[in-house]
């Protein structure tokens, strides 16, 4: 093990590898759903489906991520982790037996997907900042780069994995994958300890907190850019876009 990287990991405390694991699998779980959701749509419903989902899935996003990523404020960000990774399963699941039993409808694909994105506009912020709760504030730099290399490590592999199960097996074969990377990602959550946030957090007004995060954002102008680069990136790509803009 290089002793840079041994540096950075020790002294992160317990919690963290399982939060290193979750965000690796989460990120996994994205790029190789990414790749069979999208050709098992374009070998069914051609290039018109997939961007009827494209365009279905932005849409979700831009609405669903300011109005939920305030929850890991509000409640313990590894519970909204876990709960939100376990919803995502369950729409996995839903997908896989339709692939399985050779099932094909755009419309509860959709459908189906939506509750994904929704469950992901809460997992998504609270996995970027839990780090700040589970190690001490000398080693937060250590840990965010250690979670910046897991997620890109996620990235690489995603794409590989999806494409090679497809190649080797069909399209059902990778969704189950997809389903159980996420599982296993969901356990992996539920193994970080609670943290509740502080009372104070609490007491403010949920749409008052919206709506400044988003006077903000609109008014800081690289944030506004990139919140529309984004938006339209997720148009194309819709599920690795979600990793790649965190």
């Amino acid at each position: 093990m290089p002793s840079s990287f041994r540096n950075k990991w020790q002294g992160l405390g317990h919690a963290f590898p399982f939060l290193l694991l979750c965000d690796f699998l989460a990120v996994l779980s994205l790029t190789t759903g990414s790749v069979a959701i999208s050709w098992w749509i374009v070998t069914h419903g051609g290039a018109a489906d997939l961007s009827i989902f494209g365009i279905t899935a932005a849409l979700t996003m831009l609405i669903a991520l300011p109005l939920l990523s305030a929850q890991g404020d509000r409640l313990a960000k590894s519970r909204v982790m876990a709960w939100g990774l376990l919803t995502a399963v369950i729409t996995a699941l839903g997908l896989a037996l339709m692939a399985s039993f050779g099932f094909y409808h755009i419309g509860l694909i959709i459908l189906i997907y939506a509750f994904d994105v929704i469950a992901f506009s809460m997992v998504l912020p609270a996995v970027s900042s839990i780090a700040a709760d589970l190690v001490s504030p000398n080693r937060l730099a250590d840990a965010l780069s250690l979670q910046k290399s897991a997620q890109s490590l996620g990235r690489l592999a995603g794409p590989v994995a999806g494409g090679a199960i497809i190649a080797i097996s069909n399209i059902p074969a990778a969704l189950w994958v997809y389903t159980v990377i996420l599982l296993i990602a969901a356990f992996s959550a539920f193994a970080i300890p609670v943290i509740r946030p502080a009372p104070a957090l609490n007491k403010s007004h949920w749409l008052a907190e919206v709506r400044a995060g988003l006077h903000a954002k609109w008014n800081i102008p690289i944030d506004r850019n990139w919140t529309l680069f984004s938006f339209f990136i997720m148009i194309f790509l819709p599920r690795r876009s979600a990793c790649c803009c965190r």
